[in-house]
This record gives structure tokens, C-alpha cells and sequence, in this order.
């Protein structure tokens, strides 16, 4: 038997809410200015909502200035943040992701 079909466990519980608390943790460490806005001249976040997608994620690092200081962040299609991705469970998601 897997651990699908022993369901969810305690321990997996708690390494998932462990996980999203230090995923909301870090919105904190991004710069106010930056924080759910694109980086200038990319994309912006994505959201496809469906049971079934195939999505292209590139990795990229760069860099633009705020409040007149250069910074640079690890972007996904060019935005920060990354888009979001919204799907209906049962449904099946190809995600081809490509680091330059």
C-alpha cells in the first residue's frame, strides 16, 4: 500500500502546513515596491484555470532598479512573482520548465 491509499498521514500534514507557513513567510522578505507586481518589461503573472494544461516555465535571473538601487531576483517568465497556476483536481498538468 502507497501513501495515497493510506490517505493523508500526520507527519505529511504537518511537512505540507510546514511548508506553506515558510512559502508565506518569504513573501515578507521581497521588497514592498516589488511584491505582486511584474518585473519591469516581463510578463505578467499568469493564471489558467482548467482541469487539463500544459504550461512553459522559464527561470531566469535579472535585474532592474527600485527606489534607484539595482536588484536582481530569480523570475519565472519574467515576473515576480511567478505565475499562478489554478488547476481542478483530478485534471493533469504538463509543466516543461527551462533554466537560463
Amino acid at each position: 500500500m502507497d501513501d495515497f491509499e493510506r490517505g493523508l498521514t500526520r507527519r505529511r500534514f504537518l511537512q505540507l502546513g510546514g511548508a506553506a507557513g515558510a512559502a508565506a513567510g518569504l513573501q515578507t522578505l521581497v521588497p514592498g515596491p516589488v511584491a505582486g507586481r511584474g518585473v519591469p518589461g516581463g510578463a505578467a503573472p499568469t493564471v489558467l484555470d482548467g482541469r487539463d494544461a500544459e504550461v512553459e516555465i522559464t527561470i531566469r535571473e535579472m535585474r532592474w532598479l527600485v527606489d534607484g538601487r539595482e536588484r536582481t531576483a530569480v523570475t519565472m517568465n519574467g515576473s515576480v512573482p511567478g505565475p499562478l497556476l489554478r488547476l481542478r483536481e483530478g485534471g493533469e498538468a504538463v509543466i516543461h520548465v527551462h533554466n537560463e
